[in-house]
């Protein structure tokens, strides 16, 4: 009688926060791309370690699992607050532009480890999209179909799927909520959805542990978004508490006295 009792509160509780409709909205985008992330590095996992226990698969797909509830708690709190209107709208444009992002750097992230055996990192990115001309034919030339029609459809599922999920399960009359009529967001409400994005952060952080289990290192054992995150703002705190070192590096990483040599 009290589970019951306190899974009718739970319940109540999340329908307060949002609608049906919101909750097979979110939950219908985010649950699939977190199942998309831990196959991918499941697939990884078993490339470099060979087939894992059970308890050493969680414990290698952990950082994935935490960072993908961290982003369930995240939205769910921006949808609570942007219930109606322009706020609603924006949140739904930015939702599934976040998650287009992520789908996207996980899959090239998971394929540039699958063929130069290194973690994609935030540098290289950046670098790609600037020279992009130059990168271009590179990425064709390793890129297959399989890989392409992999990305194609993640990428359709991530515009189209939480809409078609929401006709199917949910409410007919759900356009997103981005009505003038729908009800601001109560007190209550808005405490919550502070609470949620402060369980966010804290997932999100603790995604950045780094495995027990086997021989991965940290940026292997990080999801892939959230290891770039990491690196990020390591070389923002290294490069605060001594501006000096980067130029350092940099200057002794020069090649000024290479040579080429002939070989066969």
């Amino acid at each position: 009688m009290a589970m019951r009792e306190n899974t009718a509160k739970i319940l109540g509780a999340l329908r307060a926060l949002l609608t049906r409709g919101d909750w097979i909205y979110i939950l219908g985008l985010l649950l699939p791309l977190i199942l998309y992330d831990v196959a991918l590095k499941t697939s990884r996992v078993v490339g470099l370690l060979g087939t894992p226990g059970p308890l050493e698969l969680v414990d290698q797909v952990r950082s994935e699992l935490l960072f993908g509830l961290g982003y369930v708690a995240l939205w769910a709190g921006v949808f609570a607050v942007a219930r109606r209107g322009v706020p609603r709208l924006l949140a739904l444009v930015l939702f599934h532009l976040m998650v287009v992002v992520d789908a996207t750097l996980t899959t090239g992230a998971h394929y540039f480890y699958e063929t130069t055996g290194s973690v994609l990192d935030y540098d290289l990115v950046a670098y790609s999209l600037s020279a992009w001309p130059e990168i271009r034919p590179i990425i064709a030339t390793e890129a297959k179909n399989a890989h392409l029609l992999l990305l194609s459809a993640v990428l359709l599922y991530a515009l189209a799927g939480p809409a078609i999920l929401v006709r199917l399960f949910g409410s007919s009359r759900w356009r997103g909520s981005t009505r003038w009529r729908t009800p601001v967001a109560s007190t209550g409400v808005r405490i919550t959805s502070v609470i949620l994005c402060l369980v966010a952060v804290t997932l999100g952080t603790l995604s950045l542990v780094p495995s027990t289990s086997g021989a991965s290192s940290k940026p292997f054992a990080r999801d892939p978004l959230a290891n770039m995150l990491a690196i990020e703002f390591e070389k923002l705190r290294v490069q605060r508490n001594n501006p000096e070192v980067g130029t350092e590096l940099a200057a002794e990483s020069l090649p000024t006295n290479a040579t080429l040599v002939e070989t066969s």
